[in-house]
């Protein structure tokens, strides 16, 4: 979820992954926070779809 202030934001995993799952998934949300600056919470499947791609 973006915050309100630059880049910053909050990135949100589910419990049980292992570390190296943890990497990449951190990895990718972090670019989506940098490079997008949008939440997909509220989103609709295509905007997610969209921006996955």
């Amino acid at each position: 979820m973006p915050g309100k202030r630059g880049r910053r934001g909050t990135i949100f995993l589910k419990e049980g992954l292992d570390a190296i799952e943890k990497k990449l998934l951190i990895a990718e949300e972090f670019c989506h926070l940098y490079a997008h600056h949008q939440t997909q919470l509220s989103a609709d499947q295509y905007a997610i779809d969209k921006c996955e791609n």
